[in-house]
């Protein structure tokens, strides 16, 4: 069978019997779950293409030795995909193009070895509950703003994130954000993370030039309205708040010119 391939000469015999009872039973079975926890799998077999076949909507492969879901096949396949848990595994990396699984929902990687996620991570529009505590994290990609539906997102445990993407206060349905450290914060600093979401999300929130507790009307300006996309007007959000910053420069630039002029009148005016 294809799962033998993924198997080490030592790991247990329990272990591969139990792999091909769930390869089985996933083929057999009418059920839109696929379970291959606890295989001692340090590869996949290519499961993609049983997944799409059976409409598979929960895919479980936590307790693993996986580095990464190569093998599995294409992740075109996972359309269904609504539940992905991956926890205990020895991941250091996520597929390029994770953004596939547009329906995805949960997303497990706890206990893994991430430095990274990857860009596409934010066309990820319908997932509510992101778990990613005790990976090696350092940041999350810029894309993170556009996760529409996110509810949830815990990075705790052992990463290293110190910076959060100002971008992030895009995201309105978040409830609860647990960071590594928030003593180690650097933006927000420290102060603000650790007085919780709420303080994160206004202090992003004025970074970006919006009032997170705008009234309805004043939140008209920068919620979606019809005909206009909400990355659109995100960015003409962001855009603006650049050429504001520009034009602030431009006039410290001229006052600085102003003043560098009048010292060099003063200096010939005494000599």
């Amino acid at each position: 069978m294809a799962c033998l391939k993924c198997f080490r000469k030592n790991q247990s015999e329990e272990a591969k019997r139990r792999c091909k009872s769930l390869m089985l039973e996933a083929k057999c079975e009418a059920s839109d779950i696929f379970d291959l926890s606890n295989c001692e799998l340090r590869s996949l077999p290519p499961i993609f293409s049983i997944c799409r076949a059976k409409n598979i909507q929960t895919l479980i492969l936590h307790t693993n030795l996986l580095k990464s879901l190569k093998a599995g096949g294409m992740l075109g396949d996972l359309k269904t995909l609504q539940v992905l848990d991956l926890h205990d595994n020895r991941l250091t990396t996520l597929p390029e193009d994770i953004g596939l699984l547009q329906n995805l929902m949960i997303l497990n990687v706890e206990n893994n070895m991430l430095s990274e996620l990857p860009f596409s991570f934010g066309q990820l529009e319908k997932l509510e509950k992101f778990s990613a505590r005790d990976n090696i994290l350092t940041c999350l990609p810029k894309s993170f703003d556009a996760l529409k539906s996110l509810k949830v997102c815990d990075v705790s445990g052992t990463n290293q994130i110190r910076y959060l993407p100002r971008e992030l206060c895009f995201i309105r349905t978040l409830e609860s954000l647990v960071l590594p450290d928030p003593n180690l914060m650097e933006f927000p600093p420290a102060i603000i993370a650790l007085e919780g979401l709420d303080s994160i999300m206004k202090f992003l929130c004025r970074d970006c030039g919006i009032n997170r507790n705008a009234s309805k009307s004043q939140d008209d300006e920068i919620c979606p309205q019809p005909g206009i996309s909400s990355r659109k007007l995100r960015n003409s959000v962001v855009e603006e708040r650049e050429v504001q910053n520009i034009e602030y420069n431009q006039q410290l630039a001229k006052r600085r010119k102003e003043k560098a002029e009048l010292l060099k009148t003063i200096k010939k005016g005494e000599s």
